[in-house]
C-alpha cells in the first residue's frame, strides 16, 4: 500500500458509505510497448450512467468472501475474463447514485454513497480475447492513453484510468 493510500485509509469517509464497489483495470501492453485498457460501455438501459464507458466492476455482494473474490466475479460476469493477479491498487473514490422511487402517488429520490476500490489486474486470456456481457454492456474497447480524452466516462473513472497509463509496465 502506498503512503498516500495508507493515509487516505486512515481518514473517516466524508459521508457514510452505503455500498462498496470494485473496479478492475484490465490492461495489456503490445509488442510496440503501447498500453491498452479495456473499457466496456454501459448499456443504454442501465439506471446509472447509461452509455458511459467504465472499467469492469460492480457491487461487492454479501456472499463475496473477499474484495478479490468480488473483483474476480465481476470481471468474469462482465467480460468473461479470468484474473490471474492483482498488480497494484489504484486510488479509491466515492460517488453518489440517485434513483427515483415511485410508490403510488408519492415520489422520492434515494441517494446512496458508494466507495469504489479499483485495481490494475492481469488476466489469463490474451489481449483481445473478451466478450462483453450484453445484459450490462453494449460494447467494449481497448483504449490507449491518447484516445482516453475522447471516451465518454465520469471524471472519477477517467482519473482512475489515467493512473493505469502512468503505472509501470
Amino acid at each position: 500500500m502506498t503512503d498516500s493510500l495508507y493515509a487516505w485509509a486512515q481518514e473517516p469517509p466524508p459521508t457514510p458509505i452505503d455500498k462498496i464497489t470494485v473496479g478492475a483495470a484490465v490492461a495489456y501492453t503490445d509488442h510496440h510497448g503501447t498500453r491498452f485498457i479495456l473499457l466496456p460501455k454501459r448499456s443504454a438501459q442501465e439506471a446509472y450512467y447509461p452509455n458511459a464507458f467504465e472499467i469492469p466492476g460492480g457491487k461487492v455482494d454479501d456472499t463475496d468472501p473477499s474484495i478479490r473474490d468480488a473483483l474476480a466475479r465481476e470481471v468474469a460476469e462482465e467480460a468473461y475474463l479470468t484474473i490471474t493477479s492483482i498488480i497494484t491498487s489504484l486510488a479509491p473514490f466515492t460517488y453518489i447514485t440517485e434513483k427515483t422511487i415511485r410508490e403510488g402517488p408519492l415520489v422520492h429520490t434515494e441517494r446512496k454513497t458508494a466507495l469504489q476500490l479499483s485495481y490494475l489486474v492481469q488476466v489469463q486470456e490474451a489481449g483481445h480475447d473478451f466478450v462483453v456481457n450484453p445484459d450490462e454492456h453494449s460494447e467494449g474497447l481497448w483504449v490507449t492513453a491518447d484516445k482516453l480524452p475522447t471516451v465518454k466516462m465520469t471524471d472519477e473513472r477517467r482519473k482512475t484510468v489515467s493512473k493505469v497509463f502512468e503505472a509501470p509496465q
